[in-house]
């Protein structure tokens, strides 16, 4: 029997470049025929690639093709690095330059170039202003090429989502453990004694005053959930602000983080005992509530984890006392938005059981809202085709939080019929991706679609702007926090439901095993034994 291999127009419109076989991020569409490149080694991004791929070369950054044949185990002949910054000859007139995304190790922004269309395609990014000073993207009189289409990653493309700058978080989350340090050392508290005749697990450790042995110290193990690969800045900012204290990887990570070509590659160790850092795979410290944005914590983890570090410490005075577990991701930020929290961090501790907690902050890898809406306005592309769509694949909405920001003049020159707007319509397949992170996000909340002969494109002479939801003139500096009051008063017919799911270019990110609630935290959580050391 004769499998019928994929054409380009099978392809979801967030994976193709128009007018050429280039395919990014899509290996589940498996063929001789396109020219495939990927944009950074995350699993909702690799997928479909295997040691056994023999479907012509994946272009990719130097980083990524170290860890496709180091983790993958891809053949060689089948990895073609690419440099970095400068442009790379693909043929038949067309070229690639590649940008660094400011996502994970390895990440990056493919500009292709050819038949006089530009075309960016992000992958994952999360923007800073810093970009704009790529030489790529202008000529030699200094302007800014025109381009035809970004393909942009929206997983934040929501007026909601305005958590801080990377560098202010990962700033608080080295002064928070610094603090934390330095008042262990100050701190002491009295201990139970094993023959203590009260000694209940059932009761508080503050229950049992009269049969506590003599003080000592306390002392805090910071564990940090992070990805294969990501997340790296959050370290190197606790061991930085820490005076280089060490950071402990198991030595799989260890290995991996080899290959990540880190100026910080120095601070990490692989024996526990050497530092009270220590990185755990993500989703070990907990997740996300399905359809929610609240942070589940495995308290059973925490504690066993606490309980098998002390295992490794023979002096029983120099065991840890408490547990403080790190999760940096941006989705706890709709959870302090909604509680009205002014501080970065979201501390949950458990009942009973106070010498542990976790820390929620909003770091993150992807573009806040305003740094999306920021990168558009810089390139002024004709069209904004979004790679992270919602359940209900609305594309056109999503794209109309730029519909102020683009050209609109060049995108009816080149006929396209709306804001998002392909030639001719297109449905594809399904491209059921399963990555990290693994969570249920809020799907966007985007303003309804306005007539494409309105809003006209922005004049940069002038300071006003009409917003695509209601068509009020408002200055440019308040457009988005009108946005965001708009959303909130004449949009409630385009909430989502809970149990929306993530997905990018139309394909799931998320496995149906994980759209329930676990019922047993113990149980479906990862078991301890593929991580433990053996004692």
């Amino acid at each position: 029997m004769t499998c019928q291999l994929p054409s380009f127009g099978d392809l979801p419109i967030g994976k193709r470049i128009p007018d050429t076989s280039f395919a990014v991020d899509a290996f589940k569409y498996k063929t001789p025929e396109f020219t495939y490149f990927l944009s950074h080694f995350h699993q909702d991004h690799y997928g479909g690639i295997t040691k056994n791929w023999t479907f012509g070369p994946i272009h990719c950054s130097p980083i990524t093709a170290k860890l496709l044949a180091h983790v993958l185990q891809v053949p060689s002949e089948y990895i073609k690095a690419l440099p970095i910054d400068e442009p790379f000859d693909l043929g038949n007139g067309h070229t690639v330059r590649l940008l660094d995304a400011n996502h994970c190790p390895g990440a990056v922004v493919f500009v292709f170039d050819g038949n006089g269309r530009r075309v960016v395609h992000c992958g994952d990014f999360r923007y800073r202003d810093e970009m704009r000073d790529w030489p790529g993207w202008k000529d030699a009189a200094g302007e800014v090429l025109p381009v035809e289409d970004v393909m942009l990653d929206t997983t934040y493309c929501n007026p909601r989502f305005k958590f801080p700058k990377q560098d202010t978080i990962t700033e608080a989350i080295g002064d928070l453990i610094l603090r934390q340090v330095n008042s262990d050392k100050a701190t002491t508290y009295a201990t139970l004694t094993a023959d203590s005749p009260n000694n209940n697990n059932n009761k508080s450790l503050w229950d049992h005053a009269s049969t506590l042995s003599p003080p000592r110290r306390r002392k805090t193990l910071f564990v940090v959930a992070t990805y294969t690969i990501g997340k790296e800045k959050v370290l190197q900012a606790i061991s930085d602000k820490c005076d280089g204290l060490p950071v402990y990887v198991t030595p799989e990570k260890r290995e991996i983080l080899a290959l990540l070509e880190l100026e910080y590659a120095g601070i990490f160790v692989t024996d526990p005992k050497m530092s009270p850092i220590h990185v755990v795979s993500w989703g070990m410290l907990g997740e996300m509530a399905p359809g929610g944005w609240k942070f589940l914590p495995n308290w059973s983890f925490a504690q066993q984890y606490l309980d098998w570090m002390n295992s490794l410490i023979v002096d029983a005075s120099d065991h840890y006392t408490h547990l403080t577990g790190i999760v940096p991701t941006g989705w706890t930020w709709e959870f302090q938005r909604q509680h009205g929290t002014s501080s970065v961090f979201h501390n949950q501790t458990k009942t009973g059981q106070e010498h542990l907690n976790m820390y929620e902050v909003p770091y993150s890898e992807h573009s806040n809202f305003e740094e999306l809406r920021s990168f558009i306005e810089f390139l002024r592309p004709a069209r904004v085709i979004p790679t992270v769509v919602g359940k209900s694949r609305n594309e056109e909405r999503l794209a109309a939080y730029f519909r102020d920001l683009v050209d609109a003049k060049r995108r009816h020159e080149m006929g396209f019929t709306g804001l998002f707007g392909v030639r001719k319509p297109h449905t594809s397949q399904t491209d059921n991706n399963e990555g990290e992170p693994n969570h249920s996000p809020i799907p966007p909340t985007p303003p309804k679609p306005q007539p494409d002969s309105t809003p006209n494109p922005p004049n940069t002479s002038t300071s006003t702007v009409c917003c695509p939801i209601c068509s009020t003139v408002t200055d440019r500096a308040s457009i988005n926090s009108h946005l965001d009051t708009c959303l909130i008063t004449g949009s409630i017919s385009d909430e989502p439901t809970q149990n929306s799911n993530r997905k990018r270019s139309g394909g799931s990110l998320i496995s149906p095993k994980l759209s329930k609630r676990r019922s047993d935290s113990t149980s479906s959580q990862t078991k301890l034994s593929a991580f433990f050391l053996p004692r």
